[in-house]
C-alpha cells in the first residue's frame, strides 16, 4: 500500500529550494516545483531488494549531469522502471526470488542501450 504524498508540499519544497524531488512507488511523483509529472512503471520486487535506490540516485546523477531538467528526472524514472519490468520478466522466466532479480535488475540496467526503448513504453504521465 503505498502512503499518500502531499503533492502540495513536495512541490513547495522544491520551489523553495529550487531542487527536483522524485518520490518513488507504486506510482512515482516528480516536481520541479513548477510542474508534477507521474512515472507509472516499475515492479513490487525493486521495493523487496536493497540497493535499487541507491542505483536510481547514481544514475539521476548521470542523467542530470547531461540536462539539469524535469524531464531528464522524468527519463531517468523511466529507465530504472523499465529496468525493474524488464528484469521481473526475466526473473518469472527463471522462477527466481529476489537475487535472482537483483542480479538480472543491475543486468538489464547495463544492457539498455537506446533511449527509445525507455519513450516508446510511455510511462511518463504529464497532467
Amino acid at each position: 500500500m503505498q502512503q499518500q504524498i502531499d503533492t502540495q508540499a513536495m512541490q513547495e519544497f522544491a520551489r523553495q529550494n529550487r531542487l527536483f524531488l522524485w518520490a518513488s512507488g507504486e506510482t512515482d511523483i516528480l516536481t520541479d516545483g513548477e510542474r508534477l509529472w507521474y512515472c507509472k512503471n516499475g515492479d513490487p520486487l525493486m521495493a523487496r531488494i536493497t540497493g535499487s535506490g541507491c542505483m536510481s540516485s547514481a544514475l539521476l546523477g548521470a542523467f542530470l549531469s547531461i540536462e539539469n531538467s524535469l524531464e531528464s528526472v522524468a527519463a531517468c524514472c523511466a529507465f530504472v522502471g523499465l529496468a525493474g519490468e524488464l528484469a521481473a520478466e526475466k526473473t518469472a522466466q527463471a522462477q527466481g526470488g529476489t537475487m535472482t532479480f537483483r542480479l538480472q535488475f543491475i543486468d538489464t540496467i547495463s544492457l539498455i542501450s537506446s533511449q527509445n526503448e525507455i519513450f516508446l513504453k510511455n510511462k511518463i504521465i504529464i497532467p
